[in-house]
């Protein structure tokens, strides 16, 4: 059996319990409970949260376990400042919008009704995609996967 399939169900499971706040800022994160709850081996749990601590979504301080971040202010507008910059760079290559284009629709088909229901995080997505830049796409959607719990 391959460990794949394992590790990946684990490493999204994770994930979207870190999004979601389940875990507390400055939570020890415990590799053999989580293992536990999502019907794991450790080793699958170790992997996916060392990948986790390479998104900066969880940390290893002094290499003694895992806990959730707990920023400080000041990291916190760092985090704020960093987001605010990378969206710059994701508007600054938008064109203008079209003449004559229908106010109900934007140009990806969107409805106004269908933009009240997504969260910052998914309109933060749906700019940096506009620019067609994988890179600048996988750090606003990174920052936006931290900030969510926050």
């Amino acid at each position: 059996m391959s460990p794949g399939p394992t590790f990946d169900r684990v490493y999204l499971a994770l994930k979207e319990q870190l999004i979601s706040g389940r875990f507390a800022p400055g939570e020890r994160l415990e590799p053999v409970a989580i293992g536990h709850d999502l019907n794991a081996s450790i080793t699958p749990v170790r992997d996916a949260l060392h990948r986790l601590v390479g998104e900066r979504m969880v940390e290893a301080p002094r290499h003694n376990g895992f806990a959730v971040p707990a920023p400080t202010e000041a990291e916190l507008r760092d985090l704020y400042a960093w987001n605010s910059e990378l969206l710059s760079v994701a508007l600054r290559g938008l064109p203008a919008r079209p003449q004559g284009a229908g106010q109900e629709r934007s140009s990806q088909g969107v409805s106004a009704a269908d933009l009240e229901s997504w969260s910052t995080a998914d309109l933060f997505r749906a700019i940096a995609r506009r620019q067609a830049n994988p890179e600048l796409e996988a750090a606003i959607e990174n920052l936006s996967d931290r900030l969510a719990p926050l």
